[in-house]
């Protein structure tokens, strides 16, 4: 996972709040230098109900989640729909070396879902990160459609 530093350092076009949940502490301190590095601002959190008081207590907007899937207590799917039901605007990137064929089927009914299997490089999900937020979906495609 460690790999091209260099490149976390271009300086994107627009900075983005990214809400980062991952249990396992080297690996969220590893991920956090990189997004920080990239010019993210990084939430951390340890574990899903961590997270949800991490955005309860966030004043502005979080353009994006990145969740480990496997976590103890809440897993990272039920993190994203209760967080999504929230904060709808938010992306999810879900981040996991377990295949789950029920965050598959809301990645593919959902254009706010995402995922980015593990192992990855660090500049690999820097770029999928920045791709995420950049395009993002238009609210009518949501299956919840657009805000009444």
């Amino acid at each position: 996972m460690l790999d091209d530093y260099d490149l976390l350092a271009e300086s994107p076009d627009e900075t983005h709040t990214v809400l980062l949940v991952e249990d396992v502490a080297p690996l969220r301190e590893m991920i956090e230098h990189a997004l920080s590095a990239a010019g993210c601002t990084v939430l951390i959190a340890a574990g899903g109900e961590e997270a949800v008081q991490a955005a309860s207590a966030h004043p502005g907007p979080i353009d994006i989640l990145v969740t480990d899937l496997v976590m103890p207590g809440m897993s990272g799917a039920e993190l994203a729909q209760e967080l999504v039901r929230r904060r709808p605007d938010m992306q999810v990137l879900f981040i996991s070396g377990m295949p789950d064929p029920g965050t598959s089927d809301l990645c593919e009914t959902d254009p706010r879902f995402h995922s980015l299997p593990k192992p990855f490089g660090l500049s690999q999900l820097v770029n999928r990160l920045r791709e995420i937020c950049e395009n993002r979906p238009p609210r009518a495609t949501w299956p919840d459609g657009p805000a009444g």
